[in-house]
């Protein structure tokens, strides 16, 4: 029987080569996507997936509601997130509750959904976080806070849940599109060559998929060399 993953966030950057490398793998894999265009992007080098659309911003009975009946879940990845900048005192109400929401409490109310099937797997919770989980600077406070508050999250949920294992994963800077935009906002220039590949995040999920059952990865950073 394949082992069976779901996966936020699956229509570009990270996402997308996770879910492809799971397919490779012989993983039964549902990927989540928000826009139909994105999708439609990467469908076809993904084919054998089953997709399932979700907009988290919504609320979690409309949210989930086209999330597929399982019986048994292995892995969740969770990819999706949003990246806002700007100085704390500039960071309205609307982007508080949006950075919260995609960054901390989607995952958690998705993990929550899938729990049952989950311990029956003893499965596996990978999230995707980011430096910004680890320290902060000027202009990323807001979304430093989303990702500390998604660390707590992962701790807890691996402290109440001995059968599963959790792992944060802390990335640098990675060379996708919402990078691109972050660097168009901070006056930067784009140089991807300074940033992580997707690819190289991407195998950093799949190698703590891959550890040994007596091994429990909880943390794993990463910065470009």
């Amino acid at each position: 029987m394949s082992s069976v993953a779901v996966v936020t966030g699956a229509s570009g950057g990270v996402g997308a080569i996770i879910t492809q490398e799971l397919l490779a793998k012989g993983w039964e894999v549902y990927p989540q996507y928000r826009r139909e265009a994105a999708r439609h992007e990467v469908e076809e080098r993904l084919s054998g997936a089953h997709w399932w659309q979700a907009d988290f911003l919504r609320p979690p009975a409309e949210a989930l509601a086209n999330l597929p009946v399982l019986d048994t879940v292995d892995a969740v990845i969770h990819c999706a997130g949003v990246c806002p900048l700007g100085e704390l005192w500039q960071v309205d109400q609307g982007t508080w509750q949006e950075t919260m929401q995609l960054n901390v409490i989607a995952p958690a109310l998705l993990t929550g959904r899938l729990i049952e099937q989950l311990r029956a797997a003893q499965g596996h919770v990978i999230y995707l976080n980011s430096g910004a989980g680890q320290h902060t600077r000027p202009e990323w406070g807001c979304y430093s806070a989303s990702k500390f508050a998604a660390r707590a999250w992962c701790d807890g949920l691996r402290a109440e849940e001995e059968k599963l294992r959790v792992t944060s994963i802390y990335p640098g800077r990675i060379a996708t599109q919402m990078q691109r935009e972050v660097v168009a906002s901070l006056g930067e220039t784009w140089q991807p060559e300074k940033y992580l590949r997707p690819e190289s995040v991407a195998a950093a999920v799949i190698a703590a998929l891959e550890s040994t059952p007596d091994a429990h990865p909880t943390e794993i950073t990463l910065r470009p060399r």
